[in-house]
Parts: structure tokens; sequence; C-alpha cells
């Protein structure tokens, strides 16, 4: 409907109450970002936030979105307030692993300091289920080797994982001569005697369950980022299908993203 002369547009509603952001919302959205961003990157010498006349000045904001913010990730715990003290950065710094290269996290951070260590904690035979035969490209009830293992970075538990594999490729997993405690692309090239291939991998984010969070150290329905991938043989047979949670303050997946190329 056209507004009379003069006045200004009203805007439109749909029937929920919508209530005024507070001045410094927006700022707060953006400086929280900022402050993690910077945190997961070491920015701050010795894990410690500088004062609020610091932060004031580094950022160009008022006093109050500096303590809001600080608020935010003292209550999330990040960071914790020692009074005479200051304010100490308590969530160690995101892995950054990027997805590029068809390896996992141990392979890439382990190349430069072994700080990624992997423990597998069951290792069974077992029928395929519909979904995971489908994913395997195997006829289900296919036998399978399931295993499951949780990894840890500097000694902290970061993901969990449960891989399935086909028995007929993997099932001298089962017989206890070969070393699961390690990155499974290397577990396939010592069996396969040969380098695995491409990986087919998604990414997305879920709330933790009961089970995943006490293997984690963390609180349920804390957020994690989840993978799925299937790894292939350079022939393009299916060596394994499974699915990992990591804990999404302790790990970032990154990529180069290539230039769009104009068409015509």
């Amino acid at each position: 409907m056209r507004q009379p002369s003069g006045t200004a547009p009203v805007p439109m509603t749909t029937g929920h109450h919508h209530t005024r952001p507070s001045p410094h919302a927006h700022t707060v959205r953006w400086l929280y970002d900022v402050m993690r961003s910077e945190m997961r990157d070491s920015a701050f010498p010795g894990n410690v936030l500088p004062p609020e006349d610091a932060l004031v000045r580094r950022y160009g904001v008022s006093r109050g979105a500096v303590r809001k913010v600080i608020d935010l990730l003292r209550e999330e715990g990040v960071v914790e307030r020692t009074r005479g003290a200051g304010t100490f950065i308590v969530s160690p710094r995101t892995l950054p692993h990027g997805v590029g290269p068809s390896r996992d996290v141990a392979q890439d951070v382990n190349a430069r300091a072994p700080r990624v260590s992997i423990f597998t904690t069951h290792a069974a035979l077992h029928a395929a289920p519909a979904y995971v035969a489908d994913r395997l490209r195997v006829a289900p009830g296919t036998p399978v080797v399931l295993l499951e293992s949780t990894t840890y970075l500097d000694g902290f538990p970061l993901s969990v994982r449960s891989a399935f594999m086909p028995f007929c490729l993997f099932g001298v997993l089962l017989d206890g001569d070969v070393d699961l405690d390690r990155s499974p692309y290397l577990v396939m090239q010592e069996v396969l005697d040969e380098h695995p291939g491409d990986t087919d991998l998604r990414i997305t984010a879920s709330a933790a369950s009961h089970a995943v969070a006490d293997l984690l150290g963390i609180q349920p329905g804390a957020p994690t980022l989840d993978t799925a991938r299937e790894v292939y043989s350079r022939s393009g047979v299916v060596l394994e299908h499974s699915v990992a949670h990591a804990r999404a303050d302790r790990l970032s997946f990154c990529t180069v993203m290539a230039a769009h190329e104009p068409m015509g």
C-alpha cells in the first residue's frame, strides 16, 4: 500500500513481537566475532586480555560493548576473570585443518609437530545397515569392519569417529597385527600397499549428545563440528564410510575457494 506523503514508512508485521535492539547490539556482534577470532589466532600475549581501556582504544568501541562481550565470553567459559590479576583466555587455540588434500587432521598437524594422537577403542565385525551399505556400495548385510576411535590434541579429546570398512578388504584389521592407533589413511595405505584416493567430505554442525559429550569432555548440547566422509581408492572403490564429531572450540576447517571464472 502506498504511504501518505510526508510520513515515514510503516514496517510490515507478521504477528511476531519484535523488541528494539540495544544501542550497541550491532557493535557487540561484530566485536565478539573479532575478539574470538583473535583468541583463536593467539593474538593476545600470554593468553591475557588487555585492560578495558586498552580494548576500547583497540577496537574504537564503547566500554559498555567491551564489557558485554567479555561477559558473553565468560558465560561460554572462554575467558576467566581473576580479581586483581586480569582476564585470562582459558579456551585453547583452535586447530586449523585444511580440507583440500585427501588426509586427516593427524597427518596434517603431525607433519609439523606431533600434537595429535589417535586411539581405537573398539574394533568388531558387523553386518552393514542399509545406509552404510549404500555409502560403501555393497549389499545390505555385507560384513564390514567397524572401528570406533578417539582423537586427542595435546592430550585433550578432540573428536570421536565411527568408521565402516569392507571386510573383504580390511578383515585383517581384526587380527591384531595392524597398528590401529594412527591415521586411518595410514592404516588403509599399509593394508592396500597404496595411497588412498579422493575423499568425499561433508561438514555440518550439531549439539552434542550425552554419549558424545562424555567422550569429548563437554556439556551435552554443546556445539560440535560433524564430518561424514567416504574415502576412495585410486580406482574408485569405496574404502571407508565414517562419521565424526569434533569439539567446535578446538577445531576449524579451512580451504581456499578458487576464483570464479566468468563464462564466455
